[in-house]
């Protein structure tokens, strides 16, 4: 395995990588949506309601019957008037529905994190007519501030209902919690899927070292072997050289007792 190997491997880990994260920024919460929207009609369907002032006045008359402040709250044969009885502040008297008003343009007081802005908002405008003095809000501030959320609804296009304020904050918190959930999962996904191509990749990497320093030891132990070899070799030259000369010196010995 040679450096060009190399350098593909780590180009193709790399596109893979890129790729995962790719994938994972948006498969995990394009499931969820399609979850969702799958189920969607199947939850909407028998309940889901048109936002216009008939089915807001209808849902108005249930919510402040369901407020704990309210002690009475009746219709009368005269159309927009009510017998209306409540703790939040000392009233029994008739209550009347000047107008019903729907509208992304309200501006609702209080709750500023709960993306209200362009939420489809409605109204109803009252007015007590038995209060002694019409000016509430000088008598009774703070209940009057309370009085005019209470007769806000929000209308949720999904689900197809109109919603108090408490209900509104709870569809809220439970879109963010599964935002927070689909972003942890992603976030994870995105964490850790890289090592499932990194660990084999630096397995891969430790694999051909190890390699590379097995044939680099192998070739040392050859060349040291030829070595050694070669240095036999020399000895026994240099052995045959003495024995060699031991023999001129021997026959020039000869020579010269023989003249």
């Amino acid at each position: 395995m040679n450096n060009t190997t190399i350098s593909k491997l780590f180009i193709l880990f790399i596109t893979c990588i890129a790729l995962c994260t790719m994938m994972n920024s948006g498969a995990f919460a394009q499931d969820k949506n399609t979850e969702t929207a799958a189920e969607l009609p199947q939850k909407t369907e028998e309940t889901k309601i048109l936002p216009t002032k008939e089915t807001f006045l209808a849902a108005w008359e249930v919510h402040q019957r369901n407020l704990p402040t309210t002690v009475t709250l009746e219709k009368t044969n005269e159309p927009g008037i009510y017998n209306y009885e409540t703790t939040l502040f000392p009233y029994k008297g008739k209550l009347k529905i000047n107008n019903i008003l729907i509208s992304k343009d309200i501006y609702y007081y209080g709750d500023y994190d709960l993306n209200l802005e362009d939420a489809l908002k409605g109204v109803v405008e009252t007015e007590l007519p038995d209060l002694q003095d019409k000016k509430m809000y000088d008598l009774y501030p703070y209940s009057n501030n309370i009085w005019k959320n209470q007769n806000f609804l929000f209308y949720n296009g999904c689900a197809g209902k109109w919603l108090n304020i408490e209900q509104w904050r709870e569809i809220q918190k439970s879109n963010t919690r599964a935002s927070q959930e689909t972003l942890t999962q992603n976030q994870l996904i995105a964490d850790f899927l890289p090592l499932v191509f990194l660990i084999p990749f630096l397995l891969l990497l430790l694999w051909w070292a190890k390699r590379q320093q097995k044939a680099q030891m192998t070739k040392f132990d050859l060349s040291l072997e030829r070595q050694e070899k070669s240095m036999a070799l020399q000895k026994e030259s240099m052995a045959s050289q003495k024995e060699s000369l031991e023999l001129q010196k021997e026959l020039v010995e000869l020579l010269r007792r023989n003249k």
